[in-house]
């Protein structure tokens, strides 16, 4: 596998080296994820079925044209009184 090199001040290797521990990952292994998570270009291979998959027992519905319900003035203003 190849090996990259490069120089980052102290206070950002003190900060990556802090998050790679917080996930109790070595710097080099943190770094790699990084940078694979922004240079990949193709969706991960199970996340469609993942996406889609979330949805089968719950189908989604298209919403009415209805404006949604407003609340009564009377029931608002009972509502109100009882929080005060």
């Amino acid at each position: 596998m190849p090996q990259l090199y490069f120089s980052v001040d102290r206070p950002l290797a003190d900060e990556l080296a802090r998050r790679a521990a917080d996930e109790n990952l070595p710097l080099s292994k943190y770094l790699a994820r990084l940078v694979r998570e922004q240079v990949q270009e193709a969706w991960p291979d199970d996340y469609l079925s993942a996406v889609i998959g979330c949805c089968a027992d719950d189908p989604l519905e298209e919403p009415t044209d209805d404006p949604p319900d407003e609340p009564e003035a009377e029931t608002t203003l009972l509502f109100l009184e009882g929080r005060s």
